[in-house]
């Protein structure tokens, strides 16, 4: 069976939920906007990638409309 396995990071982007304060572009415009001066952030061991939503399902369509078989 022909098969392409991906290992998308996480994602972030528009309408996204805010989770554990990881909406990283509301919390600067509310910086910009209150003159607030912290931002705040998940501490995770190790290192993470983050991938706009909106290029990964560019990325999804390609793999599928790219397909070797």
């Amino acid at each position: 069976m022909p098969l392409i396995r991906v290992r998308p990071f996480n994602h972030i982007g528009p309408r996204q939920r805010p989770v554990c304060d990881f909406d990283f572009a509301k919390q600067i415009a509310e910086i910009e906007k209150t003159g607030r001066s912290r931002l705040f952030k998940l501490v995770i061991a190790g290192e993470r990638d983050f991938t706009d939503v909106r290029d990964m399902v560019k990325a999804y369509v390609l793999i599928l409309e790219k397909n070797p078989w």
